[in-house]
């Protein structure tokens, strides 16, 4: 299952993101108080079925230049099995590439996003992020 809202986060939101977390920190929800990622999880539950665990972790990632390929939120070694839910919210724009993709029963779909907008998709949903190049940030959690 995933599903994508759009313009979720206001300038506002993104900015206290960048005020109250530092660039590729990994933070973990039961532990980090965040208004904003309060905000995602309550939205994630009007969708989506998912307990917060103590593992279940956010950051604010600068995405390499080699993009990420296909993959699950399990993780490529499922050293991630826990993980119910993967979201992800573009804070920055000036950037090429990047597109991302999702992979359902052998058809590609290309996810139109901008600034603000948040992408979910359940662990098992397989998915993917090109090449890019300039300063691509992207603000993930996993639960």
């Amino acid at each position: 299952m995933r599903n994508k809202y759009l313009n979720f986060l206001t300038e506002q939101d993104i900015l206290s993101l960048y005020n109250n977390l530092l660039v590729g920190n990994k933070y973990y929800v039961l532990k980090t108080k965040n208004l904003v990622v309060d905000k995602v999880i309550d939205k994630l539950k009007e969708d989506f079925n998912f307990t917060v665990k103590e593992e279940s972790y956010f950051k604010i990632e600068k995405t390499s230049g080699n993009g990420h390929d296909w993959h699950v939120d399990t993780g490529s070694n499922n050293h991630m099995l826990w993980c119910d839910l993967g979201a992800t919210i573009l804070l920055k724009g000036d950037y090429k590439g990047g597109e991302t993709y999702y992979r359902e029963n052998d058809k590609i779909i290309e996810v139109d996003r901008g600034i603000g907008d948040l992408c979910a998709h359940s662990s098992d949903v397989e998915h993917k992020v090109n090449p890019t190049t300039g300063d691509r940030q992207v603000f993930l959690i996993f639960i």
